[in-house]
């Protein structure tokens, strides 16, 4: 771990010192973290901190390398935001990496959509729309902390509701259209990051982002940035802060959805309005997060006065400066009284204040109906006192040990609380109580469940499959209910001498006796074979299902199902050849995707016949392996297209033996005007690069000739003239002697062959 820690750092300040590594690098760090857990806190901080420096505090200096590589990180975001660790094992997880991803998101929101813009891609499209609806489902909650109150979570998790509030704002941004008297640009203006990328570059013939949706979002996410702003909670300085620099920035980019309502709340707000935390309980923190709310609200004022954003609307420009004086006369009433005065701000029972007259019709409640701390439904961890907990945890009563109190005065205590407690408030515990049950009880069930299904599979592949249809239907004779039946009878006897078993009778050194499951019985040569094709269809089933996370484990099972069929069940053709059908299906469903597994397996067959096995030269003809290596290559080339070329030469270079009756099925491709080239490129791959193969492809090239002169085909005579010129010039004389009787040019068939099978 440590020597890969220190390789991710080197590589990132490689990146950083010479950006023509960047792009290498990234996709080597990307893919690190995507195959690693996020329990895995340090190699992940890694990787996250390169992407970081990157993206959100551009190191990387080129606007282009950022913005074209941006789509990359689509999901590695995914994973880091919407995972079910993220939600209930955060104590495992650093809140730091879940901050940064969401940051990231946020810096790099508008170089994905400029890159969806010039490159249309609905499944990245979709991902991101999915990663974006989850992030503005969480606003303005505690994520991905889990939640207490509504009241305290306003305070809580601030680093990521900051992240989260520059994320809706550069949604904001980019959704919805800059002014129509500002200067546009087109897409290929783009060349630095003072560049405004917004719905405006989309076209109208664009697939999926022309759209009225974006628009109305983007306006619907102003509302809520607003709404928290004017809700009745005293927010804390350090979003407060943030969310008015985002709105002031928002204020000159997108003036025309933004100005009026920015203005109304400046003029709007007073702290001394605001509610605080029905739990904090900190006087002093109180008074100082509403100077310093106060105070950023004066400046803000304060600006827009002095730098004429206002000048052209008189009655406002008055307003303003009357709110202005007001504020800063109330600031300075606040110096005198000093900070740690425990003189309210407010002066609400100050009736003769005239500085503030609106003071009197301060909320004295707190409008938020909050019964307990801790109102949180999912249970943080699996314990009763995790279940049972409504009050603060650092609150000393937390801890207490309870069973240290006799139980009679705990029954009096219970009996005295239940009579003075509101019914409500006793409901709603109990109902955050059984809520946090059920939800601990379906995470232990779904994991029971988990464990029982692999349990299941591996005990399957031992037991009959016979026995066990046996068994179930005799289970279903036990449910048939005959009155005129002694059996029912007996089994009531049965059930009742378990019960009336005491403790005294029950032999517990017996039961406690190591248990050992009893041998199998053997299984006939039918049955093994149900059981093993029963096995390899799991097998296959499970490979199907493969993701990313998970291809390597299914890469395993591909390869024990090869080595099954060439050295554990040779000496069953029947069910070794059941096996190599199956993987053929399994491989004709996405052969160009699984080229991997079908060279893996063809040279596993190739190595099993004539190396491990020894077999004759003769035999090869005959083998598994020239069966089903022609097999493949009818079913891959009438799908192959111009950009499948590596796919194809990677195949033909990979397999182990090739010969005249392989390669002549290539004929096709060749003959094909549109697809020739994707035919003839592994073809001189062969070549020049596998010696054991060149006269088989001479050989071919001569009777692709041949053909091509009998159909007419000048295009393909000449391509292959053009070949055997230049790798085989002897033997154009006899390609193009005429067979007099004929008239026509045909090949001098000359045995030009002569290669070891074996070793080719």
């Amino acid at each position: 771990m440590s020597f890969q820690l220190k390789q991710i750092q080197e590589a990132a300040k490689l990146a950083f010192e010479n950006n023509d590594y960047f792009v290498q690098i990234l996709d080597t760090i990307i893919a690190i973290s995507l195959a690693q857990p996020l329990s895995n806190t340090k190699l992940q901080s890694n990787c996250v901190s390169f992407i970081y420096k990157s993206f959100v505090q551009r190191k990387i200096k080129s606007f282009h390398l950022r913005a074209d590589n941006s789509l990359k990180l689509v999901d590695m975001l995914l994973k880091f935001i919407i995972n079910d660790e993220v939600t209930i094992n955060i104590e495992k997880i650093n809140y730091n990496l879940i901050q940064k991803a969401i940051e990231i998101f946020s810096s790099t929101y508008n170089f994905m959509f400029l890159q969806l813009i010039k490159n249309p891609d609905n499944q990245i499209w979709s991902k991101i729309s999915h990663l974006k609806e989850f992030l503005i489902s969480k606003w303005p909650s505690s994520f991905p902390l889990l939640p207490l109150n509504k009241d305290t979570d306003l305070t809580r998790s601030i680093g990521c509701k900051i992240a989260l509030a520059k994320l809706l704002a550069k949604i904001i941004q980019t959704q919805l259209p800059y002014p129509p008297n500002s200067n546009t640009n087109t897409i290929f203006d783009m060349i630095d990051d003072t560049m405004d990328i917004s719905i405006s570059l989309v076209n109208k013939d664009h697939p999926f982002l022309y759209t009225s949706s974006l628009n109305t979002q983007g306006q619907m996410l102003i509302d809520y940035l607003l709404n928290l702003l004017n809700t009745d909670s005293l927010l804390p300085t350090s979003l407060f802060s943030t969310l008015i620099a985002l709105l002031m920035t928002l204020f000159k980019t997108r003036p025309n959805f933004t100005s009026n309502k920015t203005l109304n709340f400046i003029l709007a707000y007073e702290s001394q309005f605001k509610n605080s935390s029905k739990f904090e309980s900190n006087k002093l923190k109180i008074r100082l997060n509403r100077r310093f709310n106060d105070r950023i609200d004066r400046v803000l004022m304060s600006m827009l006065l002095n730098r004429g954003f206002i000048d052209k609307d008189a009655p406002l420009k008055t307003r303003f400066g009357n709110k202005l004086s007001y504020m800063v006369e109330k600031s300075n009433q606040q110096k005198k009284r000093g900070i740690l005065s425990e003189e309210n701000d407010t002066n609400e029972n100050n009736e003769s204040d005239d500085l503030n007259p609106r003071a009197k019709r301060i909320k004295l409640d707190n409008s938020i109906n909050i019964d307990y701390f801790d109102e949180s439904i999912i249970a943080k961890s699996e314990t009763f006192k995790s279940i049972y907990t409504l009050i603060n945890p650092k609150d000393e009563l937390a801890n207490f040990d309870i069973s240290a109190i006799p139980s009679e005065f705990i029954n009096n205590i219970v009996i005295l609380g239940l009579s003075k407690i509101d019914s409500n408030k006793l409901n709603k515990g109990l109902e955050i109580v059984s809520s946090r049950y059920m939800d601990l009880y379906k995470r232990l069930q779904s994991r029971e469940d988990e464990k029982a299904a692999t349990l299941l599979s591996n005990t399957l592949s031992s037991k009959n499959q016979a026995t066990i249809k046996s068994e179930n239907q005799g289970d279903n004779d036990e449910d048939l209910y005959d009155p005129t039946s002694s059996s029912i009878v007996k089994k009531e006897e049965k059930k009742k001498k378990i019960i009336d078993i005491s403790d005294d009778d029950f032999d517990f050194e017996s039961e406690s006796k190591k248990f050992e499951l009893p041998i199998p019985r053997i299984l006939d040569p039918n049955e093994k074979k149900d059981q093993i094709k029963l096995i390899v269809d799991n097998f296959i089933k499970s490979s199907s299902k493969s993701t990313t996370d998970s291809s390597k484990g299914n890469n395993v099972w591909l390869k024990i199902l090869s080595r099954l069929a060439t050295r554990g069940t040779n000496v069953n053709p029947e069910i070794a050849d059941y096996i190599r059908e199956s993987l053929f299906n399994y491989f004709k469903e996405d052969v160009k995707g699984r080229i991997d597994g079908v060279i893996e397996w063809l040279n596993e067959e190739y190595y099993s016949d004539f190396i491990v096995a020894k077999k004759d030269k003769s035999e090869i003809l005959k083998s598994n392996y020239m069966k089903y290596s022609g097999l493949v290559l009818d079913y891959l080339i009438p799908f192959l297209e111009p950009n499948d070329r590596n796919i194809f030469i990677r195949l033909l270079s990979e397999l182990p033996y090739l010969d005249l009756s392989l390669l002549s099925r290539l004929k096709s491709i060749c003959s094909d005007p549109v697809r020739s080239k994707t035919g003839f490129q592994p073809l001189l791959y062969l070549i020049m690069f596998r010696p054991p193969v060149f006269n088989d492809c001479i050989q071919f090239l001569v009777d692709l000739y041949k053909d091509a002169v009998e159909k007419n085909n000048e295009h393909l005579q000449t391509e292959c003239l053009g070949y055997l010129k230049k790798y085989k010039p002897d033997l154009i004389p006899s390609v193009l002697s005429k067979d007099e009787s004929s008239g026509s040019n045909i090949v001098t068939t000359t045995n030009i062959t002569g290669t070891n099978p074996i070793t080719n």
